[in-house]
């Protein structure tokens, strides 16, 4: 599975804002991480369409998680950036193993790098 560049930067954004813990301009996510800003703006849109995070407008505005980071989920992400992507039934299912999808898994893995 090859995702696309904005799926990549959306993860980026979603683990920078994480760590800031406040709200992040998109001027200062474009120089932190080599991103345009016209493509900041297109993807920030699908993640507050998302209720992933909120913008906030004026002077000393920009951009905010609205969920807590242990309850932003990779799938969710991905799911909103790759409107096109079949998900095979592993990606999602619940395994008995350890009742936990790969997606989940991954998560796990995100939320313990911030």
């Amino acid at each position: 599975m090859q995702l696309n560049i904005a799926t990549d930067y959306a993860v980026r954004i979603v683990i920078y804002m994480a760590k800031q813990r406040r709200i992040v301009s998109s001027r200062e996510l474009s120089e932190n991480l080599k991103i345009s800003q016209p493509f900041i703006y297109k993807i920030m849109r699908k993640l507050n369409h998302a209720g992933i995070l909120a913008i906030n407008t004026g002077i000393h505005g920009g951009y905010i998680l609205q969920k807590e980071t242990e309850q932003i989920n990779l799938f969710e992400i991905m799911d909103t950036m790759e409107k096109t992507m079949k998900w095979n039934i592993f990606m999602v299912s619940i395994s008995p193993a350890c009742g936990l999808c790969f997606l989940s898994c991954l998560n796990i893995l995100l939320i313990h790098q911030i």
